[in-house]
């Protein structure tokens, strides 16, 4: 248990090294007071399409999310998921660690079961990756590499690991046994009976490729009001790009926010930006204040999530979910 704590606390201390670093080259490049006109400058409504454009992503992958659930034999209401959504982005802020996905997944499991919640969770992101792959590939094909080479690096890493994720999968759901795992005896039950029973909910989505097919059609909506936003908002900037443009940088961008460097995204985000943006005619300031501005959507869906804690918006064992001895077990 030390062990761990001692790794917990390495990988904090770690990411606040890289939150502080990031944000120094971020200054040392950046007059604050540049960034701070540009978004004066800036009219009103640009400041309402990423929250718009997040809380609409979360609507739909809440229902991605109810229809993976609903799939294993789980009804769980659609307003439920997307308060576990919301609360997830609220602990993923406010906690220096993070921790977005496992507070989802936590609360996903206290709402349903455990191994059903975990297997939504992993497949609805699972299922993601193809609309990515053709995002990621399209900006190499489009000179990433050439233009904005850690971009391009970031896009070719990130299509190899979801290209070999897909072919892992599809060669499972093909399989009957190949979604079981040999959990050891000697492992104790809450070790074991939860990954058994995450795999047993995994076989069952093999009887569902409709809803699968579902699941990933629903992806694509997400994909493009994202890359919609930061269109938005570059025009709202007054230094619009070609939405195919954005199209090209925006996937292999947020490949590297994702990478868990920095608490939340914070500087790397930003220097992002700058790295990408200034060299297509934007101030450095201005694109600061771009990816900022896109950030306030992740804040409001944050903030949204605190409220719904405020309110009391406490998740029961069990609320809404069938009895597990009547999930299907395919």
């Amino acid at each position: 248990m030390a062990s761990s704590d001692r790794r917990s606390r390495g990988w904090l201390i770690l990411r606040i090294a890289g939150t502080l670093l990031a944000l120094a080259w971020v200054i040392d490049q950046v007059e604050p007071a540049a960034a701070a006109q540009a978004f004066g400058g800036a009219p009103l409504w640009v400041f309402l399409v990423s929250p718009l454009g997040v809380m609409c992503n979360t609507l739909i992958q809440a229902l991605r999310i109810h229809r993976m659930l609903h799939a294993q034999g789980v009804t769980l209401p659609y307003w439920q998921i997307f308060s576990v959504l919301c609360r997830g982005a609220f602990v993923g802020l406010v906690l220096p660690s993070g921790g977005q996905e496992v507070a989802k997944a936590a609360f996903l499991a206290q709402a349903s079961r455990v191994d059903a919640g975990i297997a939504a969770l992993l497949s609805a992101r699972v299922l993601q990756l193809p609309i990515w792959s053709v995002l990621l590939g399209w900006g190499l094909l489009w000179g990433l590499v050439q233009t904005d080479p850690l971009l391009g690096v970031a896009a070719a890493a990130f299509l190899c690991v979801s290209l070999t994720i897909l072919a892992v999968g599809a060669w499972a759901l093909a399989r009957p046994k190949a979604l079981t795992v040999p959990v050891p005896a000697w492992a104790p039950g809450w070790v074991r009976e939860p990954i058994s029973g995450i795999f047993t909910s995994l076989r069952s989505l093999r009887a569902t490729p409709g809803v699968m097919a579902q699941v990933a059609l629903l992806a694509i909506p997400c994909a493009l009001i994202n890359i919609l936003v930061v269109w938005g908002i570059l025009v709202g900037f007054g230094t619009p790009l070609a939405l195919f443009e954005v199209s090209a940088l925006l996937p292999a961008a947020d490949v590297v926010i994702w990478m868990p460097v920095s608490i939340s995204g914070l500087g790397v985000r930003e220097g992002l930006f700058a790295y990408f943006l200034a060299p297509r005619g934007l101030s450095a300031g201005a694109a600061v204040a771009v990816g900022l501005t896109r950030w306030t959507g992740e804040l409001t869906r944050a903030m949204v999530g605190g409220i719904l804690f405020v309110m009391g918006d406490t998740v029961r064992v069990g609320s809404g979910a069938e009895d597990p001895r009547r999930a299907r077990d395919v």
